[in-house]
């Protein structure tokens, strides 16, 4: 992987296939079903959203998508042909008929932003003004949506208010609910549920293998369980040691005294060795908590509280972007962020 590569995805993973060049694909049978049979009959909405966890395959499934509309498949919905002309220039993210956006790659501070800008989004514009190649459907794939800004969703909306003809939007969304109504109502979504455990294994099988994913030890049961139907979060816990930071996080947790000293002992096993992909993991675990607390409260229609897990976990992303952007102490953040979590679960917040 080339370093143009890499600072095109934020959340590149050393060894793990990105999403626009992953042939394989695992699970979620009845979302392919749909895009067959709408694709089959010509009937796919202008403008997708994918919405489910974050690591399931909403991204990988997008770009199949779209080496099947720029390849005209007739027949059936196909997963991408490694030899495809199209699949490599995809691969590459060199076809001149597909636009794709994340948070962009700042070359001065040789960091990714923490969100999506309205210079991103301004791209499209200027992409949807090309000649057409090859008299092909152009292609917008944005993942996530969640990381656009406030003037990055006005753009964005404006530009699905009136829809250029063969052009195709994919937006990915680990949570709908933080964009606005009326990109919302613009859409249709299709919703992805989290993979079951089996689907999980083959897939790790098939592709974590050169980071030491081994499906005949007797932890791979135990990781296929903590990832929740999430092959990202799965890999995140391999490699950093997941498994020891989660169950500690969640012994502190669970006991309604805030333990100082574990504190500070958690703390240290981040800042030990691969201390960057372990703080990232602490953080998007952490995060991953008051989410599951949002959508569980929905579920049973508990909507007040599941605003409140809502609000604290847009609080929580805001924190953690401010101090990332700062460069503020890790070991501070971490304990810092681990006694906010804790006041809020046991009513102290």
């Amino acid at each position: 992987m080339n370093v143009m590569t890499k600072q095109l995805a934020f959340d590149y993973i050393e060894g793990i296939p990105l999403s626009f060049q992953n042939s394989s694909f695992f699970g979620h049978d009845s979302v392919v079903c749909f895009l067959r049979q709408t694709l089959k009959k010509r009937r796919l909405h202008h403008a997708l959203l994918f919405k489910g966890s974050q690591g399931i395959g909403k991204a990988t499934l997008a770009f199949h998508l779209a080496w099947n509309i720029l390849k005209d498949v007739e027949q059936d919905f196909m997963h991408p042909d490694d030899s495809s002309l199209i699949w490599k220039k995809i691969g590459q993210n060199v076809h001149p008929s597909l636009l794709y956006i994340s948070r962009g790659y700042d070359v001065k501070t040789q960091k990714f932003r923490t969100s999506i800008t309205i210079g991103d989004i301004q791209r499209i514009a200027g992409f949807l003004q090309k000649t057409q190649f090859d008299n092909n459907s152009r292609i917008v794939i944005i993942d996530s949506v969640d990381d656009m800004n406030h003037n990055a969703a006005n753009a964005l909306l404006k530009t699905l208010e009136e829809p250029p003809t063969k052009t195709q939007f994919v937006l990915v969304s680990h949570n709908p609910s933080r964009l606005l109504p009326t990109i919302r109502s613009r859409c249709q979504m299709v919703i992805f549920k989290p993979l079951k455990s089996i689907e999980v294994y083959r897939a790790l099988s098939y592709i974590a293998a050169p980071i030491g994913f081994d499906p005949a030890k007797p932890l791979a049961e135990i990781l296929i369980k903590r990832s929740e139907g999430s092959i990202r979060k799965a890999v995140l816990i391999l490699i950093s040691d997941g498994l020891e930071i989660a169950s500690i996080i969640d012994d502190i947790l669970s006991i309604s005294i805030f333990p100082v000293s574990d504190i500070h002992h958690l703390a240290s096993i981040i800042n030990g060795r691969n201390s960057e992909r372990q703080f990232h993991f602490f953080l998007d675990y952490l995060a991953n908590i008051i989410a599951k607390g949002a959508r569980k409260n929905a579920f049973i229609g508990n909507l007040a509280k599941a605003e409140q897990f809502a609000q604290f976990w847009q609080i929580m992303q805001q924190d953690i972007a401010e101090s990332l952007n700062y460069n503020l102490n890790k070991k501070q953040l971490i304990i810092v962020m681990m006694q906010k979590v804790h006041g809020f679960l046991h009513n102290d917040f």
